[in-house]
Parts: C-alpha cells; sequence; structure tokens
C-alpha cells in the first residue's frame, strides 16, 4: 500500500520499474505529474519530482494514424537502466525523455534530485521503455507506428516500423528485446 503523500486524488500511477540494488520499485504518476518511490524493506512511498517540468505533459493532444488523440498524460513511460545506477522516464505528451539518479530518488533531498534531472534527448512520444543488457534503449514511437531505440552514443535508430506496430507497451518492448537476444 502507498504511503498517503506520495499520491493525489487524481493519481494515475501507470508503470514501474524495480530496482534490486537499492530495493524498491519506481512508479510514474500519470495523472499527477510525479515519481513514487516505494521502499521495499519499509514498506513506505514518496513522491518526487511533484509537479517538476521534466514529469509534466507539454502538450494535450497526440496525432495517432491522423486522428487527433486528446488527452494529457504526465509522467508515463519508464526504464532503469541498473549499469548507470539512473531512472528514464518520459511523459505520454511530452517530446523529452529525462534521466535521474536512483540513489539520490532513494536519499537525496528536494533540491539534490530536482538539480540531477537530465535531459537525455528528444524523442517521440513512447509509452513503454526498456533497456537491454547493454545499455541500450528501446521505445515506442505512438504517432508514427515504430519501435525505436537509443545508441549508447546518443543516437535514435528505427529497429522496425509499420501497421502492425500500435500502441507499444512494454510487453511488446520485452518480446523485441527476447528476439534480438536469442535470434541475434
Amino acid at each position: 500500500m502507498l504511503s498517503p503523500k506520495s499520491y493525489k486524488p487524481a493519481s494515475y500511477i501507470n508503470d514501474l520499474r524495480i530496482d534490486e540494488r537499492n530495493n524498491c520499485i519506481y512508479m510514474t504518476d500519470s495523472g499527477e505529474p510525479g515519481i513514487v518511490v516505494f521502499n521495499l524493506s519499509t514498506k513506505e512511498s514518496k513522491r518526487v519530482l511533484d509537479n517538476h517540468y521534466s514529469t509534466k505533459a507539454e502538450t494535450d493532444y497526440l496525432t495517432i494514424n491522423g486522428v487527433k488523440w486528446n488527452n494529457t498524460v504526465h509522467s508515463d513511460g519508464i526504464a532503469f537502466n541498473s549499469k548507470t545506477n539512473r531512472l528514464y522516464y518520459h511523459s505520454l505528451t511530452r517530446y523529452n525523455l529525462y534521466s535521474v539518479s536512483a540513489d539520490l530518488l532513494n536519499n537525496g533531498d528536494k533540491e539534490q534530485i530536482e538539480a540531477d534531472v537530465k535531459l537525455v534527448a528528444k524523442t517521440a512520444t513512447p509509452d513503454g521503455m526498456i533497456f537491454d543488457d547493454k545499455g541500450i534503449l528501446y521505445f515506442g514511437d505512438l504517432e508514427n507506428n515504430k519501435i525505436q531505440y537509443l545508441t549508447l552514443n546518443g543516437k535514435i535508430n528505427t529497429l522496425c516500423e509499420g501497421e502492425k506496430i500500435m500502441w507499444q507497451i512494454s510487453l511488446v518492448f520485452t518480446m523485441a528485446i527476447y528476439f534480438i537476444q536469442t535470434q541475434g
């Protein structure tokens, strides 16, 4: 159960990632911009980056398959890079990918956490995101029916695209990563 101050009346706790090193779960709040950190040892949670520019939506619609989809979705996609110990997150109705130190999320104060937020890249609008074991970040492009990836040197490439790739979620990425790793 989440601690009362870690969510709000209009919260929509969406995606999550587990951090085994810090023994916690990170969750995005798509209804009220912010990230919730749940400590698995203490069973307590806290809210960070609450109403922060990096967790807020920048638009109130997307254009998917030529149709305007009206919705404001704040922090949504989330991925944890265990190699760099950084949490990556993205609002659904936004075009910027951000990251922040997992150590600070767990042990830093508000000012330290906010000062560590880094703009990683200008991207498409993803729903699901996931890292592979090499540190490459895979994410969807909802508006253009693609799955893209961010290379270690910061370049964005397209993995696949087409009409069958719609509303990419974490399961799609897990399957894609498995295929890539097992099929070469």
